[in-house]
């Protein structure tokens, strides 16, 4: 056979096979995934349902310069944008992408996407459920909130008709609140509410505060909760509320978040007396404020305190609580009162905590229930 002639015929065939295989080889790229981005958007205060932003009436989308239009999926309130995938995947996100959202009236806002890929780290930060209000202008979606749906059970409420010290709770996350989200003979909780996340040890995070409002019958108190967030939803399982700064990691029940100051409010299932302590967990060298609310008439208390050395570098701190033997601006009963007493700097160590109680038969002082045994851990923790 003339090789001229073999030569003819291979050539042909070569270039059709490669024809045929590129494709496939271009769409087996080593797992190439689109930063995706999906969020409402609000305009003067109103969310704009995602079927206007489909048809392009008022509002027009470029991702990275090119004409996008939004898209759904299974009919969500949440309206979605691709990145291309060449530049937004994780592996190759090394610069700021850029969504232009362009109103026909009132200009254009850019929301820019901070690179993911650094020189040795991988940074993640929430792309989905982002709450967009619109604003002519430049912003990241760092700065922007999420919505968070937050599921759970919060006990130890009390019963409203008892006068609860805590029977009724509301919730905020940045500047935004829900009221009643639980109360003693409701306590499950199941809301949305709008949230800034954080990145921290490479997880995302939000911040919640749980808070009563305060009256002539009980205390303001606030339990925060600095947990790990996954999407749009928010489990916080079973919850007993507590009047302190709590954190949960994954898969570990809440526990008190030392990491910062906080503070603790001991006795408020008693429903009539509370001590405040702030903080608990103190820096060397820093004072620490005991606060007692009660619940009485027209008491005068006052409050000391002394050291007493335990060994094994644990000192007893004893607060001393002493009532006058007369009323002053006697008053109806089962008002709220309150006390305050600072220690002064207290060195490194463990400090357990004890309520002492110096009065005379015809004037008990009022009790403060939880407190004997309270450990305080100054310095390394």
């Amino acid at each position: 056979m003339n090789p001229c002639t073999i030569f003819v015929y291979r050539t042909p065939m070569r270039a059709l096979i490669i024809a045929f295989l590129l494709p496939i080889h271009l769409a087996a790229q080593p797992g190439w995934r689109e930063l995706e981005f999906s969020f409402l958007l609000e305009h003067h205060g109103v969310e704009v349902p995602a079927n206007e932003l489909r048809q392009g009436n008022e509002f027009s989308f470029e991702v990275e310069g090119e004409r996008a239009q939004p898209f759904t999926y299974n009919h969500s309130r949440f309206s979605t944008v691709e990145f291309p995938a060449s530049r937004s995947d994780i592996t190759l996100h090394r610069d700021t992408l850029w969504l232009r959202i362009r109103h026909r009236h009132e200009g254009v806002m850019a929301i820019g996407f901070p690179p993911r890929r650094g020189a040795r780290t991988v940074q993640r930060y929430a792309t989905e459920n982002v709450v967009v209000p619109f604003a002519p202008g430049r912003v990241l979606v760092t700065d922007l909130p999420k919505q968070l749906r937050v599921t759970g059970v919060l006990e130890g409420l009390g019963i409203p008709w008892q006068s609860a010290a805590h029977a009724e709770l509301s919730a905020h996350c940045g500047g935004d609140t829900v009221l009643n989200v639980a109360k003693g003979i409701r306590p499950a909780m199941d809301f949305t509410l709008r949230c800034r996340t954080r990145l921290r040890d490479g997880l995302e995070q939000a911040e919640l505060v749980f808070f009563t409002r305060g009256g002539p019958y009980r205390p303001e108190l606030e339990m925060v909760v600095r947990g790990n967030v996954a999407g749009g939803s928010w489990p916080l399982d079973t919850v007993p509320f507590r009047a302190t700064r709590l954190v949960k990691g994954g898969g570990r029940p809440l526990e008190p978040d030392d990491a910062g100051p906080r503070d603790e409010v001991l006795g408020i299932h008693d429903q009539h007396n509370w001590l405040r302590i702030s903080p608990v967990n103190p820096a060397p060298g820093g004072s620490v404020r005991f606060t007692f609310q009660w619940l009485g008439g027209g008491e005068r208390l006052a409050v000391t305190h002394a050291l007493r050395s335990l060994g094994n570098d644990t000192t007893e701190l004893v607060l001393t609580v002493q009532r006058a033997p007369f009323e002053i601006d006697p008053r109806p009963r089962f008002q709220l009162n309150a006390v305050a007493h600072e220690v002064p700097a207290l060195p490194p160590g463990i400090y357990r905590l004890r309520v002492a109680y110096s009065e005379e038969a015809a004037w008990p002082v009022p009790r403060f229930p939880e407190t004997d045994g309270v450990v305080m851990r100054v310095g390394d923790r």
